[in-house]
């Protein structure tokens, strides 16, 4: 018997999308999973569309929050409800693909070590439309996580993660998964996959774009300077990418913009010195071998 896939959608007011969201986890062909929605008090006809899928396929669980709660305790609120051994959760908006779980659940199988997975995307525009994608290399420079969310919208982790990490900080709503993917990282294993598994939709009524962004630079500068003390001792590319993303949001923040600036510009000379000089150099060596 296949580990069951837990999957939590919370959702607010998104029925114009939710119905295409549900029918992609339906088209999964890995089928032990369920799904958890999580209403975080809508007024339009969500409770009505996710109730009628909950009625018809008893994976399907429809829960309403008294009230409305935000992002994260709606994630904890779900993921206390989950009995499965991998975990996830997506958005009323996106769209699984068909073998997405199958894949990332191999993944595991393959890798008992493995805590935290991670797939590319393609990215849609309102109407369903591709106009862009995340693409995650095998060989991605992970510490990146220092300083950026390079995690896509489509992931998975397993049940020991779950128990070890905890839930999303309701204090950092806004950047609640950028702050959960770095205390993975420090912890656990984690692998991207290539293969694109998932599709983002971008559109104007998503919370990149109705939310102060200001606000959201603010949060992830706290994030990020919060997380690097989950590390005995940073190396110097951890460092480079730590103060790239510090100097990065509090320019989009624009208070004080250049703070970080001489901490960045001394580290990125370090980078260039010790990790990128050294890349390059190797694989000039490696192409001449190749060549002879």
């Amino acid at each position: 018997m296949h580990k069951k896939v837990s999957v939590v959608l919370p959702v607010y007011n998104g029925a114009e999308y939710l119905a295409q969201s549900i029918e992609s986890i339906l088209a999964q062909t890995y089928e032990n999973w369920e799904l958890i929605i999580v209403d975080d008090g809508s007024t339009d006809a969500t409770a009505a569309i996710a109730a009628a899928y909950a009625e018809k396929d008893d994976r399907i669980f429809y829960y309403k929050n008294p009230q409305n709660m935000k992002l994260p305790r709606s994630l904890n609120r779900g993921f206390a409800l989950s009995t499965g051994e991998y975990l996830t959760w997506t958005s009323d908006d996106n769209i699984y693909y068909a073998d997405a779980f199958a894949t990332m659940v191999a993944a595991f199988e393959k890798d008992p070590q493995l805590g935290f997975v991670f797939s590319s995307c393609d990215v849609i525009d309102s109407d369903g439309k591709k106009i862009g994608e995340w693409f995650m290399p095998r060989n991605m420079e992970l510490r990146k996580i220092m300083g950026a969310n390079i995690v896509g919208a489509c992931f998975m982790y397993t049940r020991r993660v779950y128990a070890i990490i905890g839930d999303y900080n309701p204090d950092l709503f806004l950047a609640e998964d950028f702050d959960y993917w770095q205390r993975i990282f420090a912890t656990f294993k984690v692998q991207p996959i290539e293969a694109y598994l998932y599709a983002y939709r971008d559109h104007p009524d998503n919370l990149t774009h109705t939310e102060n962004q200001q606000l959201i630079a603010e949060i992830c500068e706290r994030t990020i300077i919060k997380n690097a003390l989950l590390y005995d001792k940073l190396d110097r590319v951890q460092e480079f990418f730590m103060f790239e993303g510090l100097n990065y949001y509090r320019e989009k923040n624009a208070v004080a913009p250049d703070y970080y600036k001489p901490y960045l510009d001394f580290y990125n000379k370090i980078h260039l010195l010790f990790y990128r000089a050294p890349r390059k150099l190797q694989r000039l060596v490696t192409a001449r071998l190749k060549k002879d």
